[in-house]
């Protein structure tokens, strides 16, 4: 399978993060039919120039790419327009609508915010505090993020300006919005369980995430063990979309040589634990770590 066809089932199945009663599972809009396999290897062949020149930018800008593709060309949905940048009477900037869309099942108008998060959890363990989670960025936490999608990007078609400006467009008012925000949260190695990994760990979920968000673990680089490196190889964006899989084992010199320029102070870098398949050979994505600098969160 290819990276794009990867990423682009990822997309159609990706749980989200955080709690919302209209969060968009994609697959669940499929039209009676639909031959996802087809879709996806049409979309490789015809489209990777394209989709493999956006993946050269930010991983957001990617994955709104895909999200507006599948819209269109998957669910049959009419996009009325995206990044829809609300200004004030002053030409200020006030928000920016990622996607209003006319639902071809239902009807509706539908205004849609997107994101694709990776959070860590961090709890100091020298003093008695509420776990954070941040990004590998620690600038970006959670409950920023969380607290601007639902109480400001959510609502900003609802203020009188915003309706304006929809009005001058021509646009419709939206029936109702929905959240598709998938990604990961990754639970310190060693507050998750050897037994069970991923499923028992010492540091609780937060409470706005939802329960079937998909886990992985993190670790300082300076406290990676030796087995780490013969089983793991990092993932380069825009492959943090989807389970990663390649034809050959990991290299420990190439994992090696990354975790140490973490360990001198490099950004935090995203691994998959692989693990070969007996029936193909291929080594596939068995687990998620987040290797992060000594100084982490603190840089």
């Amino acid at each position: 399978m290819s990276r794009l066809e990867n990423h682009l089932r990822w997309l159609f199945s990706a749980p989200n993060l955080i709690k919302f009663d209209g969060s968009v599972r994609l697959v669940d809009w499929l039209p009676a039919g639909f031959d996802l396999d087809q879709f996806c290897a049409d979309i490789d062949q015809q489209q990777r120039d394209i989709f493999d020149d956006i993946g050269k930018k930010r991983l957001g800008i990617y994955f709104e790419a895909l999200y507006g593709y599948v819209l269109e060309h998957a669910l049959g949905w009419e996009v009325l327009t995206r990044n829809f940048a609300i200004r004030d009477d002053e030409h200020r900037t006030l928000g920016e609508i990622d996607f209003l869309v006319r639902n071809r099942e239902t009807g509706l108008v539908e205004h849609h915010e997107i994101a694709v998060k990776f959070y860590l959890g961090y709890r100091n363990a020298s003093a008695d505090c509420e776990t954070l989670w941040y990004g590998p960025d620690s600038r970006d936490r959670l409950h920023i993020k969380a607290s601007r999608l639902l109480d400001h990007q959510l609502t900003l078609l609802e203020t009188p300006i915003a309706r304006s400006r929809l009005e001058e467009m021509g646009l419709p008012q939206p029936d109702l919005k929905r959240i598709f925000m998938p990604g990961y949260l990754f639970y310190p190695a060693d507050s998750v369980l050897e037994s069970s990994p991923l499923e028992s760990s010492s540091l609780e979920s937060p409470q706005i995430a939802s329960s079937n968000h998909l886990r992985g673990t993190w670790r300082f680089a300076n406290e990676i063990p030796e087995e780490f490196y013969a089983s793991h190889t990092v993932l380069w964006k825009p492959d943090w979309l989807g389970p990663w899989d390649q034809p050959l084992a990991p290299d420990p010199e190439a994992t090696r040589a990354e975790i140490d320029r973490i360990a001198a102070g490099g950004r935090p870098r995203l691994f998959a634990g692989l693990e070969e398949d007996p029936d193909t050979g291929s080594w596939v994505e068995s687990s998620r770590c987040f290797v992060v600098p000594p100084s982490w969160p603190s840089f």
